[in-house]
């Protein structure tokens, strides 16, 4: 658990310096502050409106990129054509090939199959985590499953984890609030932390979390287990 806490405070501060670099090398990018929901890219307009779209075919360019998953991609449209198939918020943690620190490194190996399980895996665990804050009797729960939750349920899932994790009701989770979330056995969990952190001000808003994290995946049915993220 020792490493899986200093892995998030690492990746954290990179992810803080990183988006404050990015914004300052491309301060006249209209894209530029613009969050995109399920993994979807921002387009700019020759009017400088932007838009945001799920990428349909990339260039063939290799101008690699490394996520917060530590999974490698041929370039920025390649990375959001594929989170955008499944609906789940990615990020750039920087450009360049994902090194073999990063590929090995603790808390860091988020593989595709646990990646598109974990977003339903963690609103189940949410979902059992909420009755037992509110003492409410688990027979019902057990009769009500993940899959029978209308969207509106599943926000109130988020918005309660939120909630609940914001001790000092400051509304935003700073890294000791989100040090309580980790989970060794959830190696998905620092890179879904990490990639809800969109902007350079330190911590996660209400609002990053909300959009970061999805009520459902889609095209889950389309999965390829050959696939890599």
């Amino acid at each position: 658990m020792a490493k899986f806490l200093v892995v998030l405070c690492l990746v954290l501060a990179f992810a803080c310096c990183s988006v404050a670099v990015e914004e300052a090398n491309n301060s006249s990018d209209p894209c530029n502050g613009v969050y995109c929901k399920k993994g979807r890219m921002c387009v700019a307009s020759e009017d400088s409106s932007t838009r945001c779209v799920c990428p349909e075919s990339c260039p063939q360019v290799m101008e690699p990129v490394c996520t917060f998953y530590n999974k490698q991609h041929n370039n920025t449209c390649e990375m959001h054509r594929f989170a955008c198939r499944y609906g789940f918020h990615t990020a750039v943690k920087h450009k360049g090939p994902c090194t073999p620190e990063e590929t090995n490194a603790v808390g860091g190996g988020c593989p595709l199959d646990r990646l598109l399980d974990f977003h339903d895996r963690y609103l189940d665990w949410l979902r059992i985590a909420y009755e037992e804050a509110k003492n409410l009797k688990m027979e019902l729960y057990q009769e009500a499953r993940l899959e029978s939750l209308i969207d509106q349920e599943r926000k109130k899932l988020i918005e309660w984890e939120f909630t609940s994790r914001d001790t000092n009701k400051n509304g935003i989770l700073d890294v000791s609030e989100m040090k309580v979330m980790v989970d060794e056995r959830e190696p998905c969990m620092v890179a879904l932390i990490s990639s809800c952190d969109f902007d350079s001000e330190p911590g996660i808003s209400q609002n990053e979390w909300s959009t970061c994290f999805p009520l459902r995946l889609e095209g889950l049915e389309n999965q390829i287990s050959q696939e890599i993220l």
